[in-house]
């Protein structure tokens, strides 16, 4: 409740704040406030569902997703791993676009988009190792990603969400793809909030995109994005 003086008059000095704060919550240039990237995951199911989900509460987000992408092709490293090898057919998304067939020469690596237009997002959801799963350069590579990726913008909410279980992947075996998942954590640690989605409690999947559970495994992370 507004109390009124005879001595000060509320209005003036409450309307032009409220329009001040109206305006820098609505200016596209800040970009955006959440910023979602990875595989094909991130390009389908569970990139789609988090940014809904993040949209829902008011936050401008911004995706980005390579299918068939490793750790490796979002690393501030050598031109030659700007994007996933020469004829794989993939589908890819960014902001306002995606397509299918090979992702575009020019596709930014993440410490670029996190130094550029997103240079004010507040929370990052990483969504990577299934592509490399059980390899340790997935690892070692998880590690250095996280560590460029919460240098670009300091004091940024960082998530990655680790792959669940496939019957289809390590031969099948699930204890070696839980200890993948174990080190994953262990090297994203320092930056990142990792999930851990094989204690999720989720049947395994088939494969990656076969009967692999995708929506309840999304709408499960989602939870824990917080």
């Amino acid at each position: 409740m507004l109390f009124r003086s005879r001595f000060l008059n509320p209005v003036p000095l409450l309307v032009p704040f409220l329009f001040s704060s109206l305006a820098s919550a609505a200016d596209p240039s800040r970009g955006p406030d959440v910023v979602i990237a990875g595989d094909s995951y991130s390009a389908g199911v569970l990139g789609s569902y988090f940014e809904k989900t993040f949209k829902g509460q008011g936050q401008k987000v911004s995706r980005y997703g390579i299918s068939s992408s490793f750790v490796k092709h979002w690393l501030e490293k050598s031109p030659s791993d700007k994007t996933v090898g020469p004829g794989v057919g993939v589908d890819w998304v960014s902001p306002g676009q995606s397509g299918s067939g090979h992702a575009p020469a020019d596709y930014p690596k993440l410490r670029e988009i996190l130094m550029g237009e997103a240079k004010n997002a507040k929370m990052l959801v990483i969504i990577l190792g299934t592509n490399g799963i059980c390899q340790g350069r997935t690892v070692s590579d998880a590690g250095a990603l996280a560590e460029q990726a919460t240098a670009a913008i300091p004091g940024i909410k960082c998530f990655w969400v680790g792959p669940e279980l496939f019957r289809s992947e390590c031969g099948g075996d699930f204890k070696r793809q839980r200890e993948f998942s174990m080190a994953l954590g262990q090297a994203v640690s320092g930056n990142c909030t990792f999930i851990d989605s094989t204690t999720l409690g989720l049947d395994p999947g088939q494969a990656p995109h076969r009967n692999d559970n995708a929506s309840a495994w999304a709408a499960a992370v989602a939870t824990k994005l917080k």
